[in-house]
């Protein structure tokens, strides 16, 4: 299950239904006036538009169009229109752009009528009181602060070939930094959805778990030793930790860079040599060539150092697993090294053990 930050960026150039006809950009309200006339010609359930978003919007056209609107139900429903996937249901290339948007508003609203929803409202209201509950229960017994923000059904032109009604919840937890943030997960509108607390049971757990450890070391973060060495080699390196300037001033070259995962940098670089060697965090690949089985069995817990002369490493690297493998590059040895982890402070730029 995917736990992401809610987009917001491609809400740029929107408009909500408290702005009123006034605020709409002209291609909005060609679309907006299309939607409405379809919908006096429906005796059907009356849609309440709430927002429509663009991207890349022009004047008689955008590249995407994410309308938002609610039902008599209670249902909040999302659609998507993409103009790149427009001809994967309308094959008649000599309409615009407003037609192309209005009509998949309406396609999409068809297909998921089809689904039925009242069913749907039903469905999405006891998954929300399970999570409100379950939410409260993690509080309660594992210190888990979650709290739901917000719950919509989608849909886009792929969902139709999934058969899955996708329901979007929207959370306040912990995100991949370690901070307050709001995050979306996807739920099967009408599945069972037990396997997938549980995976977010596990993802905000860990998360707590990592943040707790920090507290109470009085750091904010942690670096890996070969971090540490490579950046000791670039300059001061409580300037390359100070508000974590390692991880910020980089460029777009991805041969030499550090992550920051869960508040935990590590390097990850290519370096020219013979055989070329690849470090990814914990990992080590030799490029271009294997190893003998036996020798991969008894460097075993030997330091990293016994088999690469490398000069960011030291002999507090140990090796714990090694493996030959293969990819469409070529043949290379795989190693993770088992390495000292700094606590380290990100307004002072000072580090410990």
């Amino acid at each position: 299950m995917q736990l992401e930050r809610k987009n917001t960026w491609r809400h740029k150039n929107a408009w909500y239904a408290s702005d009123g006809l006034a605020g709409m950009t002209s291609f909005i309200r060609k679309v907006f006036e299309r939607i409405q006339l379809e919908a006096r010609t429906r005796d059907k359930l009356a849609w309440q538009i709430q927002s429509i978003a663009t991207i890349d919007e022009r004047d008689e056209g955008c590249s995407v169009c994410i309308f938002v609107f609610t039902l008599p139900n209670g249902l909040t429903v999302e659609i998507e229109y993409d103009s790149a996937h427009a001809q994967e249901v309308f094959y008649d290339l000599e309409i615009t752009d407003v037609e192309w948007a209005a009509n998949f508003f309406a396609f999409g609203y068809d297909d998921l009528e089809i689904c039925n929803f009242d069913k749907m409202a039903d469905a999405v209201h006891e998954t929300v009181r399970l999570l409100r509950s379950t939410f409260q229960e993690w509080a309660d017994q594992h210190g888990i602060g979650v709290h739901l923000i917000d719950s919509k059904v989608t849909w886009s032109i792929w969902d139709r070939y999934t058969n899955v009604v996708p329901h979007v919840v929207s959370i306040s937890a912990l995100d991949e930094d370690l901070q307050p943030s709001v995050l979306e997960f996807e739920l099967d509108c009408f599945g069972d959805n037990a396997e997938n607390l549980q995976e977010l049971f596990d993802q905000l757990s860990c998360r707590e778990a990592k943040l707790k450890e920090l507290r109470s070391q009085g750091a904010d973060g942690k670096i890996d030793l070969l971090a540490v060495r490579s950046l000791v080699a670039e300059g001061p390196l409580e300037d390359n930790l100070r508000n974590w300037a390692c991880t910020q001033l980089q460029s777009d070259c991805r041969d030499h860079y550090y992550s920051k995962d869960f508040c935990h940098i590590r390097l990850h670089s290519r370096i020219p040599s013979e055989p070329n060697i690849e470090l990814d965090g914990s990992r080590v690949r030799l490029c271009g060539m294997h190893l003998p089985d036996s020798m991969l069995a008894n460097c075993i817990g030997s330091p990293i150092t016994d088999i690469i002369d490398f000069e960011h490493f030291s002999p507090e690297m140990r090796i714990v697993k090694a493996r030959n493998r293969c990819c469409s590059e070529g043949n290379f040895v795989e190693f993770e090294i088992d390495q000292p982890a700094y606590f380290f402070c990100s307004l002072s730029g000072r580090y410990w053990l």
